[in-house]
């Protein structure tokens, strides 16, 4: 400690009245090292100087006799010199390994955004999506429209909620870890809500389950952005109720029900999305 350069004055004198303390134990010593130096100042000497306190080497050496000696029976009782000779040879001390370069690695660890082409219809979205490794991902969309006219003739309420796994089919560099969520994916699209629409005075209120297939691609606009373009096929049912209102929408009369299916496009949109991240410190050495 006494002679290393790169430590300040300041830090070196707290060490050293921690190691020069005859009156404390060495797992004491240990102990308040880890503890009172500040966790990089600990990590520092790890690196640097304790991780070769426990280094060391032992090579033996063994030589056969030169020459084999004929031992008479009658000495066969005698005790056999032994030949074999051993060495202990002190190795060299072991070089220090030098830090070469520390970085800060960033990994993504959720992605958020919206649907613009929804948004654009009025149709406010949340959307995420969580990586899972380098080729999947689980997505979620919570789709919340629920606009209705002061003189309640007018409605456009939907509650929707999606979910399901997708597979990238070109994302993830070993090299780069926020290189994900980026390029094909095909995705399973779950979904659920209730809806009540009323263009004018007369409208459909009801229940609805979607399950399809999604294809996308989405590429990096800049940074943790991301942009993606989707299109989705399935089934969709619903169970309606329509209805007509009286003159002020005071009463609802409800004139009939029914069960409508679907079969064809399901979902279509553009994601702008925001990756966030956390940071890792990596060090490398020579």
């Amino acid at each position: 400690m006494e002679s290393d350069t790169l430590l300040s004055p300041s830090a070196k004198s707290r060490i050293l009245s921690i190691l020069d303390n005859p009156s404390t134990s060495t797992e004491t010593k240990k102990w308040r090292l880890r503890h009172r130096l500040g966790n990089d100042l600990w990590k520092d000497l790890l690196s640097r100087h304790f991780r070769y306190l426990r280094c060391f080497e032992i090579r033996i050496f063994y030589s056969p006799a030169t020459k084999e000696e004929v031992i008479p029976t009658e000495k066969l009782s005698e005790e056999k010199p032994d030949t074999t000779t051993v060495s202990i040879v002190p190795t060299a001390p072991v070089q220090p390994v030098k830090v070469s370069w520390e970085e800060i690695e960033r990994v993504p660890i959720l992605a958020a955004g919206t649907n613009l082409l929804s948004d654009l219809a009025l149709s406010p979205t949340l959307f995420i999506d969580y990586p899972i490794g380098k080729k999947w991902s689980i997505w979620g969309e919570y789709t919340f429209p629920w606009w209705l006219t002061p003189g309640n003739d007018r409605a456009w309420q939907i509650l929707k909620w999606d979910i399901g796994p997708r597979y990238w089919f070109n994302s993830g560099r070993e090299d780069e870890p926020m290189d994900v969520l980026l390029g094909h994916y095909l995705a399973l699209d779950l979904a659920a809500g209730y809806y009540d629409i009323e263009p004018h005075h007369k409208g459909y209120q009801g229940e609805f389950q979607t399950a399809g297939l999604e294809y996308g691609y989405a590429w990096r606009i800049w940074d943790n952005w991301r942009l993606e373009a989707f299109v989705g096929v399935g089934w969709m049912g619903t169970h309606y109720r329509y209805y007509e209102a009286n003159e002020g929408d005071v009463k609802l009369y409800y004139k009939h029900n029914g069960n409508f299916t679907w079969f064809g496009p399901t979902r279509l949109g553009i994601n702008l999305k925001y990756v966030f991240h956390k940071k890792r410190r990596i060090v490398h050495y020579e």
